[in-house]
């Protein structure tokens, strides 16, 4: 259930984006500046969403959910990381 939220939580949020605005241009169309707007928004929403997860977890004492949700969310953060420094 972790791997989902953790690994899911960006796609639904995107997919969510595409829904609500569907006069967005393609993803190889998108302005740079229009593109690191959206991608900051996905990963606003994504951290508050899993969050709330992590802290309902604890609570609920449900370590291995919370030990994924960790795991995931290092793997996409290194990632982020890695091609944020290529682009600069």
């Amino acid at each position: 259930m972790g791997a989902v939220i953790a690994g899911g939580t960006p796609w639904f949020i995107w997919a969510f984006l595409q829904a609500t605005y569907p006069d967005l241009p393609p993803v190889s169309e998108i302005d740079p500046d229009l593109w690191a707007f959206l991608l900051n928004r996905v990963l606003v929403f994504s951290i508050l969403i899993e969050l709330s997860y992590l802290i309902i977890g604890v609570m609920l004492r449900r370590y291995k959910l919370v030990k994924m949700i960790l795991i995931i969310s290092a793997l996409y953060s290194s990632v982020a990381l890695y091609y944020r420094w290529e682009w600069l």
